[in-house]
């Protein structure tokens, strides 16, 4: 076998959560209208969900994905396989001898492997297409180590029998698909159709361009190509029987039968349609979807969309990208089966993070349609919308962009994140009732400007949660984080959203807080801590003084880090010898944050004088506001011998003292 086509069985230690229960829901959405409020069957007859693992990438090697991964399951497995082949722009990432990718196998009961604590992995091509189910039987496909050919292998666990592996000619440029015994593999110009119980080929169809995705139904094998062309084969003989081209000059992938429609997404989110028997139907592209990067920085092509189009029996559903970049979003749009024509759109927020699968950043997560519910991605947090109506039902959030669009199942929906994998199970727990633990908004200078910073965690008593936080300010719903919390921590990760001036008016924000299941469990109204109404509060850290000994006198030169943390960034800084101003500057620091593990890391002053006259000093520096308002710092740095040849131990010396550390605050009326 193949050293990058599958090394199945692979074992390694993952760090897992095989992790039981989560609290009930306390609340409804507050974003579901007409009292939607379900996922699915499973989730109509009991509401309560629970966290039941978690398991993480593997943390060695160039195992942890940094993009997409498809997410395959069955029979009690987990299988996930990253998505490269047919991307524009991923093959990219897998350049280089250690460019490699395992891909992952998890026993669904307990996120681990069924030989114990451990995860299956094989490892894959540099260009890895994707995975099947076929006769029971997991397939993945990707490029092999031989040039120009794509591989097919079985994917094994050590206690089964030996599977098989099939080279093709052609380099793989979409992922596969099965038709009951039948597994379908583009590689290169053609498709060629194994037999999934041995990997024997049974016909290979020859196309004009690379094959970027393809899928089957009723006795016909349908494919898209590079070129932008659809096209109709037969199962048994892969003889042609239609071609409708070309459809765009952008290239289709994920073609999705739709009862007698055949659908297609082209490279920047357009949508285009035909009969299943080849007859013209409709092409679409959903308002406001980005066609093109209008940014001057020459992109090469579009760069795609991962999964194929969701439909039912009335509409198709898509993800594509919408708005200029500066205010670019990913939005869902259902669409008509009919004629293509808008049902209804979800938008996701433009959040600081961008939440957002950009065409600029990367492929678009294509939504699921199941049980009437539309599952959708967009950077960090994941949706479930209602199918008809489009009505926001259940909202989750991460601290790590999304790997994946949601997977459900009846009994259970996984979630994939830079961190690993999630299953949430919908049968219901034992745990106690959730309690918001902290909820509070402040507006202060981040990184990127001005912003609304929200420190708020929700938790259940013994229980672990996926927890999640909400944003909204007069009405408007702005972002969300969260993600997983162990028992008892009650904490979201740290939601900041970007705005340029906060008006003077808004002086409150909402924060809803969302449990494991998705729906609100606890609303909270809370005052925005302006940063703008606080007074300047300077502080002195990381003090140091250097002295040189002239002959004629000692030059004293004293540096000290300093910080703002209120508005008004105007300040004084003195040098005081015996009390007495021997230095002086001012200027401006701006409100600042520090982390307390590098606390210097503030304003940089330097004051320095000449001290003459064979007389001891003491050495004191002083930061003050220059407003009226607001405190300052004084660092006492010690005694100096000023003038003495002999003080210092003669030549260039260096001095740091400690002294003793004197804080004075000063307030408008000049009290201390």
């Amino acid at each position: 076998m193949d050293r990058r086509a599958f090394l199945g069985g692979v074992g390694a230690t993952t760090a897992l959560g095989a992790l039981s229960g989560l609290g009930r829901a306390g609340g409804a959405s507050g974003e579901s209208r007409r009292g939607a409020t379900s996922v699915g069957d499973a989730a109509r007859t009991d509401p309560d969900w629970a966290v039941d693992w978690r398991s993480r990438w593997p943390t060695f090697g160039s195992a942890e994905p940094s993009s997409e991964v498809q997410p395959v399951v069955g029979d009690g497995r987990l299988f996930l396989t990253p998505r490269v082949a047919g991307v524009p722009g991923r093959a990219a990432e897998y350049e280089g001898e250690d460019a490699e990718f395992f891909a992952v196998g998890l026993d669904t009961a307990d996120g681990s492997h069924r030989d114990g604590n451990t995860i299956e992995m094989g490892i894959l091509s540099r260009m890895p297409a994707g995975t099947v189910r076929a006769a029971g039987r997991f397939v993945t496909t990707g490029l092999a180590d031989e040039a120009e050919r794509t591989f097919a292998t079985v994917v094994t666990l050590p206690d089964e029998p030996r599977g098989w592996t099939t080279r093709v000619d052609g380099v793989p440029a979409g992922p596969p698909a099965a038709t009951d015994e039948t597994v379908l593999v583009p590689a290169g110009a053609s498709v060629a159709a194994l037999s999934a119980s041995d990997g024997s080929v049974a016909w290979t169809a020859p196309f004009d361009s690379p094959v970027t995705g393809v899928t089957g139904a009723d006795g016909t094998v349908y494919a898209a190509t590079e070129e932008g062309a659809l096209s109709a084969l037969d199962a048994a003989t892969g003889d042609p029987r239609w071609t409708a081209s070309p459809l765009t000059n952008l290239g289709l992938r994920g073609p999705t039968v739709a009862g007698d429609h055949l659908l297609a997404l082209d490279g920047w989110g357009g949508v285009h349609a035909v009969g299943t028997d080849g007859s013209e139907a409709w092409s679409t592209i959903p308002n406001g979807v980005v066609t093109a990067p209008d940014d001057g920085r020459g992109a090469t092509g579009p760069p795609g969309t991962v999964g194929p189009v969701a439909a039912d029996g009335e509409r198709c559903y898509v993800a594509a990208v919408f708005g200029p970049e500066d205010r670019e979003r990913t939005a869902v749009t259902a669409l008509s089966l009919a004629d293509g024509s808008e049902a209804w759109t979800h938008e996701f927020a433009s959040a600081p993070r961008d939440d957002v699968h950009s065409v600029r950043n990367g492929p678009t997560l294509q939504p699921r349609v199941v049980e009437g519910s539309v599952w959708a991605a967009g950077d960090r947090t994941a949706v479930a919308l209602d199918a008809a109506s489009g009505d926001l039902r259940r909202r989750w959030g991460f601290g790590h962009p999304l790997r994946a669009t949601p997977l459900p199942t009846p009994s259970a929906v996984y979630f994939l994140d830079g961190f690993g994998v999630y299953r949430l199970d919908r049968s219901g727990s034992d745990c106690g009732p959730y309690e918001v633990s902290t909820a509070g908004v402040s507006y202060e200078r981040g990184m990127d400007g001005e912003e609304l910073s929200v420190d708020g965690g929700v938790t259940a008593d013994g229980c672990p949660v996926v927890g999640t936080v909400d944003l909204v300010v007069d009405g408007e719903y702005l972002a969300s984080a969260g993600g997983y919390v162990a028992a008892g921590e009650g904490t979201t990760p740290y939601l900041a959203y970007g705005w340029e001036d906060l008006p003077e008016s808004l002086d409150r924000a909402t924060l809803r807080f969302r449990g494991t299941d998705g729906t609100v469990v606890d609303t909270r109204r809370v005052a925005i801590d302006d940063y703008r109404e606080e007074p300047p509060d300077f502080s002195i850290r990381c003090p140091s003084m250097a002295t040189t000994n002239l002959g004629v006198g000692t030059s004293v030169t004293v540096t000290a880090e300093v910080s703002n943390s209120g508005s008004e960034p105007g300040y004084v800084a003195t040098l005081e010898a015996d009390g007495s101003v021997v230095a002086r500057r001012s200027g401006e620091i701006a409100r600042e944050f520090h982390d307390d593990l590098e606390p210097c890391d503030g304003t940089t002053l330097a004051l320095s004088t000449l001290l003459t006259g064979f007389e001891s000093r003491e050495i004191t520096v002083r930061v003050e506001p220059t407003a009226d308002e607001g405190s300052g710092d004084a660092e006492r740095f010690g005694t100096v011998q000023s003038g003495d040849p002999y003080a210092l131990g003669g030549g260039v010396a260096g001095l740091t003292l400690l002294g003793t550390y004197v804080r004075r605050k000063r307030r408008g009326d000049g009290s201390d």
